[in-house]
């Protein structure tokens, strides 16, 4: 009786240990298959994202030949402008010069009188209240000329020394002026003696990225504007460069 129970039970066991068999591989076989169609979802995702981001590539790729298209184009528009005004300035002092005749005056010294005239004007926003201008003052050091200043505007506690371009496009004459102004430091003239000392570029026509260099320097910027010179505005944060004489 004993031994037929024991049979009877295995028996049962093993039923159930086929059926648990069975059922934990339906089991698995559902994980693989949620699994499976996961991956799937993932991987379609995953290749949606992949095209989404290659359309987005692509179009900053656009954009960006878009925008280099026109800052080419700006560019050229700029350069033939430019190109146009130092053409037109050119063509205006040589009339000019024409007009003068037999004074045999040289272009920059034209473009010198047409920037000093009532130059000292422009500064009336910062007070300096300019009273004289001079042409041509040489800075000696003995006998020895070391340079020379092509508009010199005076008051009796400042002097603005002004360096005139027919054209100012390279920021080595923003450099040159600076040196200059040591030079003034160091070997002041009879009019610059007890001074401060300031400085500006005069021009028919000036490159903006110059420009702002010359503001960068604490210089002042005066440009050509018809028949006579305007003070260039410059930016919020600029302050004027003093040099005091040694």
């Amino acid at each position: 009786m004993n031994k037929t129970s024991s049979t009877q039970a295995t028996f049962e066991d093993i039923r159930a240990t086929l059926d648990r068999t069975a059922q934990l591989h339906e089991e698995t076989a559902q994980r693989q298959k949620a699994f499976e169609k996961q991956q799937e979802k993932n991987a379609a995702k995953a290749d949606k994202r992949r095209e989404k981001d290659a359309a987005e590539f692509k179009e900053y790729v656009k954009q960006q030949k878009k925008e280099a298209a026109e800052a080419e184009k700006r560019r050229e528009e700029e350069s033939a402008e430019w190109h146009a005004r130092c053409k037109k300035i050119d063509e205006r002092l040589a009339s000019i010069g024409e007009n003068l005749g037999g004074l045999g005056l040289r272009i920059g010294g034209i473009m010198e009188t047409l920037l000093a005239a009532r130059s000292w004007e422009k500064f009336k926003a910062y007070n300096y209240g300019f009273e004289r201008v001079y042409q041509r003052v040489r800075v000696y050091n003995g006998k020895i000329l070391l340079t020379d200043i092509d508009i010199l505007l005076s008051n009796g506690k400042y002097v603005m020394a002004v360096e005139v371009k027919n054209t100012l496009n390279r920021i080595e004459y923003v450099d040159d002026h600076v040196k200059r102004m040591e030079k003034i430091m160091h070997y002041p003239p009879a009019e610059v003696k007890g001074k401060k000392v300031m400085g500006a570029m005069a021009c028919g026509v000036v490159v903006s990225e110059v420009r702002d260099y010359a503001f960068s320097k604490g210089l002042f910027v005066l440009e050509l504007t018809g028949d006579a010179a305007d003070l260039a505005t410059p930016p919020a944060n600029f302050t004027p460069q003093e040099w005091i004489p040694m």
